[in-house]
């Protein structure tokens, strides 16, 4: 392992960029980094360094997607924090080095406090507020839209739409013209908005004209995901083929170049090796050696359920597993983050690969093992690598 003691965090308030660096002791961080960069304090060893906070603000919901990893298990969680507890909660995690915040449920506009609490968020200083919303409600919070217009914090609501056609995305969404029209009205506003959609066996030859719609909407942001098959009835719609997992992801790629400067199109549909991005990365210590490589979670990103326990990842929250057994406001954040064992249980995979093949690939330390989550409930362990990875083509 490199030396990581000349290693930082970075921020970058008005882009909304925080990235590891190598900058020197902390006498000489200003002035290595410039003024237009702020160096975030060091609290936790820096593979487990958090920068980002999903807050579950609540399981409830007034749709019911096929996808949802939460709002079918809202029986779990009946015991909301209330808004003083998340603004403790919010303080807690700027405390840590956290920088980024994003409000999601269910469906967080169904809390009567979601301004003030963005609104807290952005008077404390995180530098980056992100709403994740069906955006069926959005159209009718004329007040909320307003007030975000005015947040120093650089700030996008992220919404889902998984076609441009309505029979197909109703197939596992639904509201579709409700969605539309709360995209139609946030763009009309002048509010960055992002458009997330889950890419299955049933929609990704339309991509092309979706990415087309989406820009004559005059959407500016994009996400391609993968799905993540937590229930078996959703199995039929992940594509586990990876030769045409690559395929989609060249076309994804062409599109980024045919739609430059119009929409922001990333890719997230397979390991960093698949996008191109990892040979970039190999050489560098900074990326390697903090909890910037690999998977977020429990390394670079918290997620706080509606009741305050930390889970580790989302994806397991029907399975009831990886969850802290307690809640971040009932101990210290770091007994918590750092010494959880049911945390610790997911964690150790990340930080040391457990599968033989991806010791020895030289992106290992970047990618280490991929999304935890497909690599369970595609092949039944936590400790398998991520059944994306294109590197086995000839298996």
């Amino acid at each position: 392992m490199d030396d990581t003691s000349n290693i930082y965090y970075v921020l970058n308030r008005d882009r909304g960029v925080i990235v590891p660096a190598i900058v020197g002791n902390s006498k000489q961080t200003r002035a290595q980094v410039g003024n237009s960069w702020e160096v975030v304090p060091r609290r936790l060893p820096l593979q487990i360094q958090p920068t980002n906070a999903s807050l579950y603000l609540t399981s409830n919901c007034n749709l019911a997607c096929k996808y949802c990893y939460i709002a079918p298990y809202k029986k779990e969680f009946r015991n909301e924090l209330p808004t003083d507890a998340w603004k403790r909660v919010l303080d807690i995690l700027y405390d840590y080095g956290v920088r980024f915040v994003n409000f999601i449920g269910g469906e967080p506009l169904l809390r009567k406090d979601l301004a003030e609490l963005i609104g807290y968020a952005d008077d404390i200083g995180y530098a980056g507020i992100e709403l994740s919303t069906n955006a069926t409600l959005l159209d009718r919070n004329h007040a909320l839209i307003d007030m975000v217009k005015n947040l120093k914090a650089n700030f996008v609501i992220d919404t889902s739409l998984d076609s441009s056609l309505e029979n197909q995305n109703n197939a596992v969404r639904g509201a579709y013209k409700q969605v539309l029209s709360g995209i139609r009205y946030v763009v009309d506003q002048g509010v960055m908005l992002s458009v997330a959609s889950v890419v299955t066996n049933a929609n990704y030859e339309s991509i092309p004209s979706f990415v087309k719609f989406l820009v004559d909407l005059g959407v500016k942001q994009m996400q391609l995901n993968t799905l993540i098959p937590i229930e078996p009835g959703q199995k039929p719609l992940y594509i586990d083929d990876r030769e045409l997992l690559w395929k989609i992801s060249e076309s994804c790629r062409r599109l980024k170049d045919e739609y430059k400067g119009r929409i922001s199109l990333e890719c997230r549909l397979g390991l960093p090796v698949l996008s191109g991005e990892s040979d970039a990365y190999v050489d560098n210590v900074a990326m390697r050696e903090t909890s910037f490589s690999g998977c977020p979670a429990t390394r670079r990103e918290i997620y706080v359920l509606p009741d305050g326990r930390l889970i580790a990842c989302p994806m397991f929250i029907s399975k009831n597993m990886f969850m802290s057994a307690k809640s971040i406001l009932d101990d210290t954040f770091e007994n918590i983050w750092v010494k959880d064992g049911s945390i610790n249980e997911f964690r150790r995979g990340l930080l040391q690969p457990t599968d033989a093949r991806c010791e020895v690939c030289k992106y290992g330390e970047i990618c280490r093992g991929g999304c935890k989550a497909l690599a369970y409930y595609i092949s039944g362990s936590i400790d398998k690598k991520d059944p994306r990875c294109t590197l086995y083509l000839q298996e």
